[in-house]
């Protein structure tokens, strides 16, 4: 599995450009799991399937997908029709501070459903948006940066009042959310380790009924189960992205015994990771 770097060296940290385009630039790795350093907006006009963090989604006819920085992905067909528009954190941070808070706090915050499906006139909306924005970036006139961030400031305006019909969405950011996500943070930061819920709640300075409570509220799951899934898709990066060992990549995961790592591994997905890592080697 590779991880893409789009932008590096680039001026203007953002490109949009058609699924076509878009399949043959990237032929070599789109349709194998892979992750980015940036965050994709995919616009998919036909109804088809994704590969998403290892699972297989369907999605309906003319529907956005929100890829956050990081998720594993796969596109499964070069038959769709569409745009993506790809974008850095240091596109967003550039011209305004809060930009990438709105990205992580709103659209791309992980409730809900990863696809939105888009009305006709929403549909047209985002070709006339599409349009502007491409003539933009190809005639470059006076502060054509500033005019591509403003098209792309109002796509995410559109993005977010499309979201807001999924019954999984919070407008609502306050100091429990905020804990919430500081909460995912802090276990992406020690995926790799066992670490109570108590050395959260003393991370967090909270106790660990508030972070019961918030993970619940905003996640609709445990810690515990946030735990268990955010170490169960490393686990995963690590067989299919590399070619360690089991046992290398139980020690790494903080399982003291391979046996360990392969029930904790099998409870969750019913099968071994030698199984699952050559099963995902013959589907890509």
């Amino acid at each position: 599995m590779k991880l893409i770097t789009k932008f590096e060296g680039k001026k203007l940290q953002i490109e949009l450009i058609t699924l076509k385009e878009y399949f043959k630039k990237n032929k070599d790795y789109c349709f194998k799991p892979h992750y980015n350093d940036f965050s994709q907006l995919v616009w998919f006009k036909k109804k088809g399937e994704h590969f998403i963090n290892f699972e297989k989604q369907s999605f309906q006819e003319n529907s956005f997908f929100l890829s956050y920085r990081n998720q594993t992905q796969s596109f499964l067909s070069d038959k769709n029709e569409g745009y993506v528009l790809s974008f850095s954190d240091d596109f967003l941070n550039h011209y305004e501070k809060d930009a990438l808070n709105q990205i992580q706090f709103q659209i791309f915050n992980l409730r809900g459903s990863p696809f939105i499906k888009i009305t006709q006139s929403e549909s047209d909306k985002f070709e006339s948006l599409f349009k502007q924005f491409s003539d933009e970036i190809k005639n470059q006139d006076f502060n054509y940066e500033l005019q591509v961030y403003n098209l792309f400031q109002i796509m995410l305006l559109n993005v977010e009042r499309m979201k807001r019909r999924d019954p999984d969405f919070n407008s609502f950011i306050d100091q429990n959310f905020m804990l919430a996500l500081s909460f995912k943070k802090a276990i992406e930061k020690y995926k790799c380790e066992f670490k109570t819920l108590a050395f959260y709640a003393d991370m967090l300075s909270v106790s660990e009924k508030t972070i019961i409570t918030v993970t619940k509220n905003y996640f609709r799951d445990t810690p515990t189960g946030l735990m268990r899934k955010k170490r169960l898709l490393e686990a995963k990066r690590l067989l299919i992205n590399t070619n360690l060992p089991i046992k290398e990549v139980s020690f790494r995961l903080g399982f003291q015994q391979t046996t360990y790592f392969t029930k904790f591994f099998k409870k969750e997905t019913s099968m071994t990771p030698k199984v699952f890592r050559e099963k995902i080697g013959l589907e890509f």
